[in-house]
């Protein structure tokens, strides 16, 4: 337990930390694992982020997809997030496809880089991370086709279900937003 926050177990194996309401400590949502980022004190550092690229072969990891139609959604978003971005593709960890790297930093000091924009065919559906919560991308959205939506991710079943031109301008309005025209 941290001097500055509570642990709590919501359900098993899935903790929580709650700041104490006198600590004075923020704590942040983090975009690329889900996790939440409290500061803690200086004898316990925040654990290095395991979400950065690995050096594998995007392709090799593509093969790997089991569902036939998956795979070849995959094999279609990097083909137009390559023609968006003008970067190529890398493997983020062992699941997300990513394209170029913006650097953040958090106020609790934590910081890192994670891919601009990226997927990954997860195995319940493709999850894409191009969402900015820019003014422009909720009238997108309504044109896009089914979909679900988390707070940077966009959740897709099948490219079938939805509008590609759509989805090209949101990756390409989400590339532009997070760090200009270059990988």
């Amino acid at each position: 337990m941290w001097a500055n926050g509570v642990l709590k177990l919501t359900k098993p194996g899935s903790p929580r930390i709650a700041p104490r309401l006198d600590s004075g400590v923020k704590s942040q949502p983090s975009y690329v694992t889900g996790a939440v980022d409290i500061a803690g004190p200086a004898d316990h550092p925040m654990p290095e982020n395991k979400t950065k690229p690995t050096g594998a072969s995007v392709s090799e990891f593509l093969d790997g997809v089991a569902n036939g139609t998956r795979r070849q959604d995959a094999r279609t978003l990097v083909a137009m997030m390559t023609r968006v971005t003008g970067a190529e593709p890398q493997m983020w960890g062992p699941s997300i496809v990513g394209f170029g790297t913006q650097h953040y930093r958090y106020e609790s000091g934590r910081e890192g880089d994670m891919p601009r924009i990226g997927f990954s065919p997860r195995k319940a559906n493709l999850a894409l991370y191009v969402l900015t919560g820019a003014g422009g991308e909720a009238a997108l959205l309504a044109r896009l086709g089914k979909h679900a939506t988390g707070v940077s991710c966009l959740y897709l079943n099948k490219l079938a279900d939805v509008d590609m031109a759509v989805l090209e301008a949101l990756a390409s309005d989400a590339w532009a937003r997070s760090g200009g025209c270059g990988p």
